[in-house]
């Protein structure tokens, strides 16, 4: 076979597509099974008069062989609002704790309504990076009145 740099070049490009594709997905990623249990409101109906303040809760279990990094996306869905979207602090989850980990995020209610919760896990592993890994949706609706 005759090395031209066309040749060449598929050979590198073969070599390179084949190294990328071994080192995407971390050892401790693939071994890692990390589910959201629940997302919810602190209080289902919330009296703005009392408290303009919303706590919103998700649990999180890890049944993987590594323990990772966590982080819950919440989601408060409600007509006559935008989306809002509050992030939870980062939290270690050691593998298979006693009790499903619980994050929180505390935000200021905008307004009366109702809404719904909807949560997305994110995870990673030691040297990996983030992913994103279940969504919880809260299929009550929640009130919120002044």
């Amino acid at each position: 076979m005759k090395l031209t740099g066309k040749t060449i070049a598929i050979a590198l490009v073969a070599f390179t597509v084949t190294a990328i594709a071994s080192f995407a997905t971390p050892i401790a990623a693939q071994t890692a099974s990390v589910e959201l249990l629940q997302v919810k409101p602190k209080w289902k109906h919330l009296d703005l008069s009392e408290n303009p303040y919303q706590i919103l809760y998700a649990k999180v279990r890890n049944n993987g062989t590594e323990p990772v990094w966590v982080q819950v996306r919440f989601e408060v869905i409600s007509p006559g609002y935008p989306t809002a979207f509050y992030l939870s602090n980062v939290a270690y989850l050691p593998v298979h704790p006693p009790n499903p980990l619980r994050l929180e995020v505390t935000f200021e209610v905008p307004g009366p309504s109702k809404y719904h919760v909807a949560g997305i896990l994110y995870y990673r592993a030691e040297g990996a990076d983030w992913i994103m890994d279940g969504v919880a949706r809260s299929l009550k609706q929640y009130f919120i009145a002044v």
